[in-house]
């Protein structure tokens, strides 16, 4: 499955054998016609610069224009037959020297005009955001000949996002403090490189909203090229670092924004990579000859799921982490690009989405009975201040099996309208119905089917609407909060809020599945708050048809 970055303009993006034309009248304007118009503009910026040195603005936009220059070189090498793909001689005997040279040259002098830009005026999200585009696409071009190379442009296309993540929340903070209208030599935010904004080279009035959307998008791009790290990284260890490091700022930024769609169908990619590496780790485990093989694989295991990065990356990741069991990645997997689907307005990026989806179902384990839910696991609950639950003998159940505040461990579901849990009764009779499948059927753990004929006798203890969270967050570990699911680390928690601020706590068993339910739940409350329930329900209902 392929990850997706944001749509720049000019630029095919492919995602599963789909591709998306997102430039406007690209088919009606030859490239040699473009391109004129592109050296015009840029013998434009030239003259504007050499008048103005110190203008920022013309630098950015003039590394935009080699940007796009750019694409018409790789365009025109493309479609010209008598090139050859190493450069050489064509076929009338002339030599020609290589096709992608002239491309190259382009995306080296854009990252010098953003560099210039940046050096003028540091806190320029969009400048840094697009240097990171340009590098990329260096070390994309670079990584069939050079590995080396490419590593290092993807190492510094990082580096310019993570500094266009800091830019942005830097001028977000200064607007929170400084309410007036800035000045024109802080407000200047002109168009960036994805086409999602106005093409305006004047100064303007840079919003709060527009910064965070830099921040989002930056932070998708550092997750995209933290995947190519991971494809050529030369150890185990060093992938799965990578990946799960890709999946913090994926999840990042869907923290800032859970409506946007591509950054959970990468996350979806993400545990889907993971999930294979795990299956190797299990076939290798099954021929390991020595316990210290056994001792590494295990450890390879233990990586992804305990954050474990200091060593490597000298910084605690948040979310960087993901089960460890390769039918538990594949689940999440088909949750995040199940969410995508039913999130997005893009009917493209939907067919794309749900072709990734459909790959994804057949490798999930098959369940005995249908189940609709998007995620479903067990957590603690506290129950010490709590606003909700089932009233009467349920409460005072509750209450007798109270320990230090907090509730039971109890099976919890999600499904496309509510956050939920279930009784134990109803989990012990499902795991009775699980004794009598053959293996190939085991039900997941975690799994709460909901079962032909027992809806209406479930005693669920807890319930809220998903339209009715605001908010959900991870909370650092705490020594208040109870054991985990083996009874040794403490466990890992998270919080969601509802409209009227009543908080409610979870633990959950670690931390890769307390990561999972904040996905769960933050992606599939901003759906309801959009009133995309309907959509939600229909992709799981159709997953639920293909498991039976």
């Amino acid at each position: 499955m392929a990850a997706t970055s944001p749509p720049r303009r000019g630029v095919s993006l492919h995602v599963d054998s789909v591709t998306l034309r997102t430039r406007l009248g690209a088919a009606s304007s030859a490239p040699n016609h473009r391109d004129k118009a592109l050296e015009a503009q840029c013998a434009r910026h030239a003259q504007r610069h050499a008048s103005d040195p110190t203008n920022h603005d013309v630098l950015y936009a003039w590394g935009l224009t080699l940007q796009e220059r750019a694409e018409c070189a790789e365009e025109a090498a493309a479609a010209a037959p008598h090139t050859h793909p190493q450069g050489g001689t064509d076929y009338s005997g002339r030599t020609s020297r290589h096709p992608n040279a002239a491309r190259d040259a382009y995306l080296n002098a854009a990252c010098e005009k953003y560099a210039e830009a940046v050096s003028l005026h540091p806190r320029f999200p969009a400048a840094l955001y697009n240097h990171g585009i340009a590098l990329g696409d260096l070390a994309r071009f670079a990584q069939t000949a050079d590995a080396y190379a490419a590593t290092a442009l993807w190492k510094a296309a990082c580096a310019k996002y993570a500094r266009a993540v800091v830019a942005a929340e830097s001028i977000n903070a200064c607007h929170s403090s400084l309410p007036e209208k800035r000045s024109d030599g802080e407000a200047r935010s002109p168009k960036t490189y994805d086409g999602r904004r106005e093409a305006n080279d004047s100064s303007s009035s840079v919003s709060s909203s527009s910064n965070e959307n830099e921040s989002v998008r930056a932070l998708n791009n550092w997750g995209l090229a933290e995947q190519r790290l991971a494809g050529l990284a030369t150890s185990s260890l060093g992938r799965l670092q990578r990946l799960t490091r890709a999946a913090g700022r994926f999840r990042e930024a869907l923290r800032r924004d859970a409506s946007f769609d591509r950054a959970a169908y990468n996350l979806g990619t993400v545990m889907y990579a993971l999930a294979e590496l795990a299956q190797r780790r299990a076939r290798k485990l099954e021929t390991a000859a020595s316990r210290e093989e056994i001792a590494e694989l295990e450890q390879l295991g233990k990586v992804v799921s305990k954050n474990n990065h200091g060593a490597y990356v000298g910084a605690y990741v948040l979310g960087a982490s993901a089960p460890a069991e390769a039918s538990a990645c594949f689940s999440a997997a088909a949750m995040h690009i199940c969410l995508a689907a039913a999130g997005t307005s893009n009917d493209a990026s939907r067919k794309a989405y749900r072709a990734s989806l459909k790959l994804v179902r057949h490798a999930l384990p098959r369940t005995p009975n249908a189940t609709n839910s998007v995620f479903t696991g067990a957590l603690r609950r506290c129950v010490k201040h709590a606003g909700r639950g089932g009233g009467g003998e349920e409460e005072e159940e509750e209450e007798e099996e109270t320990t230090g505040g907090w509730g039971p461990w109890a099976p919890f579901a999600a499904d496309h309208a509510s956050f939920f849990s279930f009784s134990r009764e109803e989990e012990q009779a499902k795991a009775t119905q699980r004794e009598d499948l053959p293996e190939s059927h085991a039900l997941s753990e975690t799994l709460v089917p909901r079962g032909t004929g027992t809806d209406e006798r479930m005693r669920r203890r807890f319930r809220v609407r998903l339209a009715d969270i605001v908010f959900v967050a991870p909370a650092s570990r705490d020594a208040s909060f109870p054991s985990g699911g083996d009874g040794g680390d403490v466990a890992s928690g998270f919080l969601t809020c509802d409209a009227t601020g009543t908080m409610e706590w979870f633990v959950a068993p670690d931390e890769p599945s307390r990561d999972l339910w904040v996905d769960a739940l933050s992606l599939a409350s901003d759906i309801a708050r959009r009133g995309k329930s309907g959509a939600l329900e229909r992709e799981l209902e159709e997953r639920v048809d293909e498991e039976r």
